[in-house]
C-alpha cells in the first residue's frame, strides 16, 4: 500500500469547507460595507460642518456690508466670491409693526427694520436663515 498525504496514520483531513468559507465572506463583505457607509456619512458631515461653521461669519459680512451702504437696508441677492464659491445669499427687509405704537414714535417705528438674511448652497440642499431688527440711525442723528 502507498502512503499518500491523505492516508497518513495520525493525520486527519484539516481545512475549511465551502459552507465556512462563504461565510467567512459574508461576515467581511458586510463589515466592509459597514464601514464604507460609516466613512461617507463622515465626509458628508464634516463637509456639512464646514458650511455651518462658516456661516455666522457671512452673516456678519453681508450685514456689514448692507450696514456700510448709505442707503441702508436694501433687497439684494449675491455671492461670495472665489473664496466661498457655491454660496449665496439673499437680504429682505420689513417694515415692522409694533404693537404698541405709543412706545415709539412713526419716525422711530420707520427706522426699525426687519432683516431675513438667507444663505444656502444650491445643488446641495444646504441653506440657513437668520433673522434680526435693526434700528437705522440717521448720520446726521
Amino acid at each position: 500500500m502507498m502512503m499518500t498525504a491523505r492516508n497518513l496514520p495520525g493525520k486527519s483531513d484539516r481545512g475549511f469547507t465551502l459552507l465556512e468559507v462563504l461565510v467567512a465572506m459574508a461576515i467581511m463583505a458586510l463589515t466592509l460595507l459597514t464601514l464604507l457607509l460609516m466613512h461617507s456619512g463622515t465626509i458628508r458631515l464634516a463637509g456639512a460642518g464646514i458650511f455651518t461653521g462658516n456661516i455666522p461669519m457671512l452673516v456678519q459680512r453681508v450685514l456689514a456690508e448692507q450696514m456700510a451702504d448709505s442707503s441702508g437696508f436694501n433687497q439684494g441677492a449675491g455671492s461670495f466670491g472665489p473664496e466661498f464659491q457655491g454660496l449665496e445669499w439673499t437680504c429682505t427687509t420689513e417694515d415692522v409693526t409694533w404693537e404698541d405704537p405709543a412706545s415709539l414714535s412713526d419716525q422711530q417705528l420707520d427706522r426699525l427694520k426687519k432683516i431675513k438674511i438667507e444663505i444656502s448652497a444650491p445643488g446641495k440642499d444646504r441653506s440657513w436663515s437668520i433673522t434680526t431688527w435693526r434700528y437705522l440711525v440717521e448720520t446726521d442723528d
